[in-house]
């Protein structure tokens, strides 16, 4: 671990540990608000399934204490959502005494512990955020909340009831919000600022600058006008184009602009003044979360008081499932708090409308797993925005229905008495708000989820609660590839301590099993890929009921859409960004697949600007990844290939131009010659390094390049975006300095399997012997080829003299005739951001901001380095548990006979604004496959099937789409290996032959004995009228 991190982790107040948990989390919300966030008490009351939800995510993120105070007895239906229950605790425990270890378990830093007084005033004072679920009185509620603000103790009141949810905000009359969105602040070079009194600024037109009107700024490295550099105020802008806007600040009396510059968008606090719930109930301010229900807030608004008055008058109790007296008597209450309301009152509405309030009311009784997660998820983020003031709060209710998610019985069937009774099970809850018909189909579901990671972990939760798969035709198959780690325990919750280097898959299926013993559920390890397709194989898929999706890359997920596209099954996708998250629904049919609209590519930044001319840390960051790459993978990899095979230099031409060649054998000799074999000698080595990579290169590419240099067209060389840099001269007392040599020693060692003493591995030892390194001097040279093209990449520059080149390529091939000797092998390094001892980050760290230092790039801390370098996705749990539970309200709609392309909801969610966005899916696109006949169109999920009970000969399979599709086919090919070619000599061989065996033949392959079919494309034309037919993948049943 470096100094520089050792110094971060005491200021921050956290051990090392809890850093390490908190990794993920920390690139959402930042060390400062980790910080605030840790010395928070929190107050739950109600521990049914919500209060759970958000107990378990404000432990996840490290508060300081979580009180819970529910002290009734455990009953069977709470098992329907809340997770840490058994039914052993049935009767005999309060809520809140049978979670509270399964809680502290969570996180040894967060203290747990159960409050058993009846809450009050006095206990509101000891807390500063307090969450209410589980409420059951509108006049209660209202003195607690009013405590609350009275006493400026950060409140949030929310309920789950079946299908329809709630929250309401109270962070006092003052909150103030340092961070509205969370996002990164915009940054941009800077092209020319005027010299008058409200002047433009104009920006490279390399990106549009993204701001907007009433946005603030400040500018730094401005040459010319250099007072606007040191201002200390922010200035507010008024945007006027893509690329420009004017500044509200007079610099008519500032020196004039000469070059250079960037501007930096400036965060500016935000103050919230919020009402109490008394005072918002009668003038509530909405937070919309689904525009298709635009009218319905005010509904579910008297809806809320409604249900809460009905509870008040009949001692708590919810009305009971599907019971009619019970919910006409809460729309009559609806109606009288309707009535009761002044004209012009925000809340009233000319009609209550029961075909919105209905189903609400007679499925409020039961509370189910998704509802609950989607909400907790919710509650937790705004505690944390409560705790630190980042993210703009919601302000201040949020109402919110999956109403289209309830089982629509068939016209005119009549629904048996009992349906919606309880049975005495865990799935009560559940059974209150679907049916008993819904809970047998959810029993018998089977349903592959890949991935087993924070997503995973929710998903699995999520089921074991819901029962899928605890009957006697349900299955769970769960598959991850990877091993827990320190920094999955602040958001994974399945995972322990002592799980950690355990397999994700087996331990989160061990976990879930424990939560609920109905379930059936197998664990696997091998990644779904195309080189497992023998074991997840088309009947593996066709036995499905569905799939879903919990991954982090593309890459996988689109592998996963193509099988589920193969197969026919529906597909539940769905992903999170910090604190974005979205879900996507593929129903087979009904809607598009995940892979039919992409985002587009991340762009990469140009050779040239890495290597030569970088001028964002982002470009030396990358620069110091490639470096690591290079030298301590790269160059241990081709040494070992030298020694291990014998046509080494007969193989050289394929690894590219003379000039990557002879790189290639100057790195080999380099390793070879270079072998140190003490400690002492890889400092020597990382210090000539250190002169080579932030002296020489530089010192080279000024002298072919100085500053006055002009291009062809007499334009200056070094105009923005390039910067002049300057060499640095190597100075053992600067911290940063010895930082490289320190981290590139060890590596060097690592390399070469070298051991450090304790005495030696010390950072002042290092800093000694470098300093007593003789360097040479340096003497640049003419005639070196530099890359300032940027639409070149490096391998395609080439050579300056080729025939030289090879010379010197034969005059190392003599150096190394006798030089392949076993004890010259090298360890290759594998890239590894989360080990702090290995010296990767340190290094990396250390390289990049030196390299920032050489171009005067503004420098960042080893936190955000390790984040960019390891290309880290930021993660909280808490839109990993919001974005599961919408997943499994989709879930519950992909049951459901009759499907409908409007009653499923795609979904978008930023908790940092916050923001959540309903759509409906796209349908799948359709393409004429004969473009002269309309009525031949088809979507992805049409497939052509040839299934004759057999294997067909070439001239069958032929002769059979001849008659069934009136098509003649031509060629028939397999991914880009062409299969059968009517034209080509094997043609009279291969048309009788089975077409199995012709595959075989050009794929180079056996097929193994539990692949019965096989993907073909064929080129083919219409028998009618002859024109090309473009079919889709067609399917090849050659076996049973």
């Amino acid at each position: 671990m470096s100094t520089d991190d050792k110094k971060q982790k005491t200021e921050s107040g956290l051990s090392a540990e809890e850093m390490e948990r908190l990794n993920r989390v920390s690139y959402v919300l930042g060390m400062e608000a980790i910080k605030r966030i840790s010395s928070q008490k929190v107050l739950i009351v109600g521990l049914k399934g919500l209060g759970v939800e958000v107990a378990k995510n404000v432990i996840l993120s490290n508060v300081k204490s979580v009180s819970i105070l529910d002290n009734e007895l455990v009953q069977i239906g709470d098992l329907s959502a809340q997770f840490f229950l058994t039914e052993k605790d049935v009767g005999k425990v309060s809520r809140a005494a049978a979670s509270v270890e399964k809680l502290q378990e969570l996180n040894r830093f967060v203290e747990v512990n159960v409050v058993t007084e009846e809450l009050s005033e006095e206990i509101i004072k000891k807390y500063t955020i307090v969450v209410l679920t589980n409420n059951r009185s509108i006049s209660t509620l209202k003195k607690i909340t009013d405590a609350c603000h009275k006493n400026g103790v950060h409140v949030i009141a929310s309920d789950v009831r079946g299908v329809f949810g709630w929250i309401f905000c109270d962070f006092g009359e003052s909150f103030v919000v340092t961070d509205v969105t969370g996002e990164e602040p915009l940054s941009s070079l800077v092209s020319s600022v005027g010299s008058e009194k409200e002047p433009q600024v104009i920006t490279l037109d390399e990106s549009r600058h993204g701001l907007e009107d009433g946005d603030y700024v400040q500018f730094a490295e401005v040459k010319g006008m250099t007072q606007i550099n040191e201002l200390q105020e922010p200035i507010r802008i008024k945007v006027t184009g893509p690329f420009t806007f004017k500044l509200e600040l007079d610099t008519t009396g500032f020196s004039a602009y000469q070059s250079g510059g960037r501007v930096t968008q400036v965060k500016m606090p935000k103050t919230v003044q919020f009402k109490s719930l008394s005072e918002s109930l009668a003038a509530p301010d909405f937070l919309f979360s689904d525009f298709a229900k635009f009218e319905h807030p005010q509904q579910w608004h008297l809806l809320l008081e409604a249900l809460l008055v009905f509870q008040e008058r009949h001692q708590g109790q919810l009305p009971p499932s599907h019971h009619k007296e019970a919910a006409d008597e809460v729309i009559a209450i609806v109606k009288e708090i309707n009535d009761k309301l002044p004209a012009g009152s925000p809340v009233k509405v000319e009609q209550v409308n029961e075909a919105i309030v209905r189903p609400l009311i007679e499925t409020a009784a039961g509370e189910i797993s998704p509802m609950s997660a989607v909400f907790g998820g919710l509650i937790a983020q705004e505690v944390l925005k409560a705790a630190s003031g980042k993210f703009n709060p919601i302000y201040q209710w949020l109402y919110m229905d999956a109403v289209e998610a309830l089982p629509k019985a068939p016209e005119g069937a009549a629904v048996p008495a009992d349906e919606y009774q309880p049975l005495g099970s865990r799935y009560d809850d559940q059974i209150a708000v679907f049916g008993r018909t819904f809970q047998e189909k959810i029993n018998n579901l089977r349903y592959f989820l890949v991935g087993a990671g924070a997503i995973g972990c929710e998903m699995l939760k999520n089921w074991a609660m819901m029962g899928l798969s605890s009957g006697p035709n349900g299955r769970i198959f769960v598959t991850d590839m990877d091993t827990i780690e320190m920094s999955n325990l602040s958001r994974q919750f399945l995972f322990r301590n002592p799980d950690i280097g355990k397999f994700k898959s087996k331990s989160a299926a061990d976990a879930v099993t424990r939560m609920n013993p109905q379930l059936k559920i197998e664990a696997y390890t091998a990644k779904c890929g195309p080189e497992t397709e023998e074991f997840y194989d088309d009947a593996f898929f066709k036995n499905l009921s569905g799939v879903a999706n919990a991954l982090d890359n593309v890459q996988a997920r689109l592998y996963v859409d193509q099988r589920c596209v193969q197969t026919g099954r529906s597909l539940l996708e769905s992903g999170t960004l910090g604190a974005k998250g979205n879900v996507q629904v593929v129903v087979p049919f009904l809607t598009a697949h995940y892979g039919a609209d992409r985002d587009p590519a991340e762009k990469d930044f140009p050779s040239c600007t890495i290597k030569s001319f970088p001028y964002m840390v982002q470009h030396t960051i990358q620069w110091a990844r490639e470096l690591f790459e290079g030298e301590y993978n790269k160059m241990a990899e081709d040494c070992n290939t030298f020694l291990d095979r014998d046509d080494f230099w007969a193989t050289l031409p394929k690894r590219g131009n003379e000039a990557l060649q002879l790189d290639l054998v100057q790195t080999v000799e380099k390793a070879v010659k270079e072998r140190p074999t003490t400690f002492e000698q890889c400092i020597e080595i990382a210090r000539m390094r250190f002169e080579e990579l932030f002296y020489n290169n530089l010192a080279q590419l000024t002298f072919l390049y100085p500053r006055e240099h002009q291009t062809d067209k007499g334009m200056p060389f070094w105009s923005p975006p390039k910067r002049f840099p300057t060499a640095l001269k190597f100075d053992a007392r600067d911290p940063l300095h010895t930082a490289f040599v320190y981290a590139a020693a060890h590596l060097v060692a690592a390399t070469y399997g070298l051991p450090v003493s304790k005495n030696q591995d010390d950072e002042n030892y290092v800093a000694k012997v470098a300093s007593q390194v003789n360097v040479p001097p340096f003497t640049p040279k003419s005639g070196i080829k530099v890359n300032t093209d940027e639409s070149k990449k490096e391998e395609d520059v080439g050579s300056v003299n080729i025939d030289d080149d090879k010379r010197k390529i034969e005059e190392v091939h003599e150096r190394l005739q006798d030089k392949r000797r076993p004890e010259c092998r090298m360890v290759p390094l594998s890239f590894e951001k989360d080990d702090d001892s290995n010296h990767h980050i340190d290094f990396i760290y250390a390289a990049a901001m030196l390299r920032a230092r050489n171009y005067e790039i503004t420098e960042v801390d080893r936190h955000q380095t390790k984040q960019i370098a390891g290309k880290i996705i930021p993660a909280i749990v808490t839109t990993t548990a919001l974005v599961t539970g919408l997943v499994c309200i989709e879930l519950y709609k992909l049951i459901q006979e009759g499907k409908v392309l409007d009653q499923f909801k795609n979904a978008f969610v930023n908790l940092a604004l916050p923001f959540i966005s309903f759509s409906e899916p796209a349908p799948p696109k359709k393409h004429r496959w004969i473009e002269s006949k309309a009525d031949k169109t088809l979507t992805v999920w049409d497939q052509f099937v040839v299934d004759e009970g057999r294997d067909l000969t070439v001239r069958e399979f032929i002769e059979v789409l001849r008659k069934s599709h009136s098509i003649e086919v031509g060629m028939i090919s397999a991914g880009n290996v062409l299969v059968y070619n009517p034209y080509a000599k094997s043609a009279k061989e291969n048309i009788d032959r089975k077409i199995s065996e012709v595959y075989q033949t050009a794929m180079k392959l056996t097929l193994a004995p539990n692949v019965n079919r096989i993907l073909l494309e064929i080129t083919a034309e219409d028998v009618e009228t002859e024109e090309d037919v473009n079919t889709p993948t067609l399917h090849y049943v050659f076996r049973k």
